[in-house]
């Protein structure tokens, strides 16, 4: 009978430290502002977190200027992109540093390895 007792009150603290805990995680994530570098940092992080080649070749074709594109084509850069996914896992925003109308720098933190990255995107 105690035992069971303690086993339900182990049952019960076990699920408010899972609760807190998803509701910590999901406070941590900070909110980008809404500019342009934001913006385009959001779909970088969207791009590079699904692994699709197709989604970080549209990426790299809507954003990188042509210029750019001439040096080293959108497939190549999408390559480079593709295995740093395979890499790291992804990466999910931990802090912004620094935001402007210009540029945003943010903290990231790969989740298969959790390293950390700093990210300046600037436009």
């Amino acid at each position: 009978m105690l035992f069971n007792r303690f086993m339900r009150q182990i049952h019960v603290c076990a699920a408010v430290v899972i609760a807190i805990s998803l509701l910590a995680g999901a406070a941590d994530k900070p909110k980008l502002p809404k500019t342009t570098p934001a913006r385009r940092l959001d779909a970088l992080l969207y791009a590079l977190n699904t692994g699709d080649k197709d989604q970080i070749v549209d990426f790299i074709k809507t954003n990188y200027s042509g210029n750019a594109l001439l040096q080293r084509p959108a497939e190549d850069r999408a390559a480079t992109y593709l295995r740093l996914n395979h890499e790291t896992g992804g990466f999910d925003l931990k802090r912004i540093d620094e935001s402007t109308d210009h540029s945003i720098t943010v903290l990231v933190q790969a989740r298969k390895t959790e390293e950390w990255y700093r990210i300046i995107c600037p436009v």
